[in-house]
Parts: C-alpha cells; sequence; structure tokens
C-alpha cells in the first residue's frame, strides 16, 4: 500500500467518520483538519467527487472507493474511504455496491474489516446488497471477527435515538431487514444512545451510527461524536472510534523530484564515467558481455541520477491555501461551537448568534484564502508549470492559446474557468 519501510506500532486504531452531504467546501475544511497523526482511517458517506469521480486527498492518504467504480454504467457513489499511507497493511474487500466501502486493516490481533456504508433513506437496496455480501464471502478467513459496520443508515429506533427521542421510528418494512443484519451477525452498537449525529433546524437526531463484533467491543477505547472537526455550515457530526488494536505503521521515504534534476550535470557525469572506466570501451562479442555492459551503465546512471536528483519535500496534509489565518479561526469556530451547545436550552443566548456569524466568516475565508493562493501562484508561475497547465485543462478549462498572451496571461484564463466551475458545482 505505500513505499514505506517498518517504524513503530500505534496502540490504536482511530476512525472518524462523517456525512459531507457532496459539499466541496465541508470537504476542503475537513480534509484540512483531520491529521493523518491523529487518525488511520476517514470513512467519508455522500463524499464530494469531481467530474471523474474522484474525490480531493493528497499523499499522505490513499483513496478506496467502491469496488463498482471500475465497471462500466456503475451507480453514484456515496461512500469513500481514506486510509493513512503510514498504515503498514491495508487491503480492499470486493463488494458489489456503489454504497459500499470494505477494507481490511492488518493489525497484531489479526485483520480488522471495516465497511463504510451509506444507506437511503427511501430504499433498502444498500442493505440487500450488504446482506449478500456478508452471505457469499468466505467465512474461513474471517474467523477472528474483529469487524465494524459505520456509516449514515437513515434509520431511526429507540435503541439509538435515545429518550429524547422515542416518538422517531423508522417504518417497520425499513427498519426490520437492518435490525435482522445487527442480530444475525451479532454486532453490537459502539456510539451510546441518545448521542445525536445530525443537528439541523433545532432538531437532533440519530441517522449515523457504528456497530462492531464482541472482539471489538472488548478492546473499544471510545465512541463519540467529534465536533471540533465538524466542517462549517454541515449537519452532520463527525463520529470517532478508538479501538484498542495495535496497527504497525511504516515511514514514508522522500521520493526523488525528477522535475529538478541537473541534467546538465547528469550528462556531464555520465560523459567522465564512460571516458574513465575501460569496461565501457571494450566492445562486446558475446550476449554475457554485453549484458555485464548494460548492467554496468545502467548503475553509473542510476549513482548520477540519485546524485544530481534533489527529494521531494514531505508534504504536510493539509492544502497549500490553508494558513494560519484558516485554522485560528477554525479553532475559534469550535470554541464558539462548544459555547453554543453548553447554552442549548437558550435558544435566545447570544452563543448561537456568535458561532453562526463565526461560521459564515469561517466560509468566507477559505474562499479569500483560495482565491489569494491561485492568483499568488499565478504571477510567479515558470515555464515548468505547464505541467499544471495540462491538470486544468484535463478538469475541463477550455481556452485557445494566442501567442500574443503571455505564459501569466494564459494562466489566469484558465484560473477563471477553473474558479467558475468549481464555484458553481
Amino acid at each position: 500500500m505505500n513505499n514505506g519501510t517498518p517504524l513503530t506500532t500505534s496502540s490504536y486504531l482511530r476512525i472518524i467518520q462523517i456525512n459531507l452531504r457532496k459539499s466541496f467546501d465541508a470537504h476542503d475544511e475537513f480534509i484540512n483538519t483531520a491529521s493523518p497523526d491523529d487518525w488511520d482511517v476517514i470513512a467519508i458517506q455522500e463524499p464530494a467527487l469531481n467530474s471523474l469521480g474522484n474525490t480531493r486527498a493528497n499523499r499522505k492518504w490513499q483513496s478506496f472507493y467502491p469496488s463498482t467504480k471500475a465497471h462500466e454504467g456503475h451507480g453514484r457513489i456515496r461512500a469513500v474511504m481514506l486510509v493513512s499511507t503510514c498504515v503498514g497493511a491495508c487491503m480492499q474487500i470486493d463488494v458489489d455496491s456503489s454504497n459500499i466501502v470494505g477494507i481490511r486493516v492488518g493489525t497484531t490481533s489479526g485483520l480488522c474489516t471495516i465497511y463504510n456504508i451509506y444507506n437511503e433513506g427511501t430504499s433498502n437496496d444498500t442493505l440487500d446488497q450488504l446482506t449478500q455480501h456478508l452471505e457469499t464471502r468466505n467465512t474461513s478467513t474471517w474467523a477472528n471477527r474483529l469487524e465494524v459496520w459505520l456509516g449514515d443508515f437513515n434509520r431511526h429506533h429507540h435503541t439509538w435515538e435515545g429518550d429524547n427521542n422515542r416518538h422517531l421510528r423508522s417504518l417497520t418494512d425499513t427498519i426490520t431487514p437492518l435490525l435482522n443484519l445487527i442480530i444475525e451477525h451479532s454486532m453490537q452498537q459502539l456510539l451510546p444512545a441518545g448521542i445525536p449525529t445530525r443537528e439541523e433546524n433545532g432538531s437532533q437526531t440519530r441517522p449515523d451510527n457504528v456497530w462492531a463484533s464482541d472482539n471489538i467491543v472488548h478492546r473499544l477505547v471510545e465512541c463519540n461524536t467529534w465536533p471540533d472537526l465538524c466542517p462549517t455550515t454541515m449537519d452532520h457530526i463527525p463520529i470517532a472510534s478508538i479501538i484498542d488494536l495495535s496497527v504497525a505503521k511504516v515511514a514514508i521515504m522522500p521520493r526523488p523530484n525528477y522535475r529538478r534534476t541537473n541534467w546538465e550535470k547528469f550528462r556531464e557525469g555520465m560523459e567522465d564515467a564512460v571516458k574513465n572506466d575501460p569496461r565501457l570501451a571494450i566492445e562486446p562479442t558475446r550476449p554475457e558481455e554485453l549484458e555485464q555492459l548494460v548492467e554496468l551503465l545502467t548503475g553509473y546512471m542510476q549513482t548520477k541520477l540519485k546524485d544530481t536528483t534533489p527529494l521531494s519535500k514531505d508534504p504536510t496534509f493539509r492544502k497549500p491555501w490553508w494558513n494560519k489565518q484558516c485554522q485560528d479561526l477554525h479553532k475559534c469556530k469550535c470554541q464558539a461551537y462548544t459555547e453554543s451547545r453548553y447554552w442549548q436550552a437558550s435558544p435566545a443566548h447570544p452563543s448561537h448568534q456568535f458561532y453562526k456569524a463565526l461560521c459564515q466568516e469561517m466560509k468566507e475565508m477559505v474562499q479569500r484564502s483560495k482565491e489569494a493562493f491561485w492568483w499568488k501562484w499565478i504571477d510567479e508561475a515558470s515555464d515548468t508549470d505547464l505541467w499544471n497547465i495540462n491538470r486544468f485543462i484535463k478538469r475541463g478549462a477550455k481556452l485557445l492559446f494566442s501567442s500574443s498572451f503571455s505564459l501569466g496571461q494564459h494562466f489566469r484564463l484558465i484560473l477563471d474557468c477553473f474558479l467558475v466551475r468549481h464555484d458553481t458545482s
């Protein structure tokens, strides 16, 4: 799964989940605050996807999509999982559904299976697909039963809604398949009853949930909502599950940055090596001699390339436009949220209005930060950034290049196209 080497073992498996309602703004804020140093797995329901059906991530995360994504004509993707590249062992499970992503994470106690599930409120198709998958999988390889089901199930029942919402109950036809699955597979609820996972227009409900096998329940450290990571204007609250399972971690080795290779020094080094090594002056007469010369020449090329190529800098998990102002304002917003929750029984308390104002300010700050970063990048662009021009064109930005335009003007035209597409998505 990664290019690293074994380094340490983490004491806990740390999972964070959230429904992002297909919002790019919410995704940007969430991915810039959920650090891979704090979380091993991010489970997203209703992710924000671009025109290619991909979500936004960086090299700190590996994206796992439903296995049906590779098939032409697949359904709308409503579940995505991001796994930290520091996790030593992770593999995907083949599930025939566009609303389910299954992975297995290697731990010292065995492989832990995690299903990220989005179940529509109007049908049980996803639960039927999960049932079929669980019935057909090879049970001999799942004997240890380290298993977690999490996601947005869009079902209400007094077992998890709690006393305040005992009046909320899904129709029998819609809730029965989920209850039968839970009972049949002996899954237990991890998130305590009565904790809301969605707040909208003053109402608090529990569409999101977490279930796990007995072997997980015995190892549970914490399962609770995590408001500090809740994006602005998002009604779903993240849920954190921390499990006492040791996960092998790896150190990610820096990669060569071949775009910055000093090719002039590389050629000079190769010329010196060829001139000073008499073995390269001998004309081969047999296949064995030719193979030896090829191996010798390859070794020189690899050595010189390594000497003249710098290593890429270790990227931060945050996007480059997420600056200190964004980070500080996000902290203030989280503090205001805590204060607002404390006074939730008093609707007229000023903390509620203050929190709403900070949410709006956070949204505007992110937009300003994005625009400022891109304009700065354009103004400082060089010829090597033509790689990025090609990427923008593939996104759908169409323009005719004119010889009368400078490179900076071309970049500005591209950005105009890009920002319009972003704002209207």
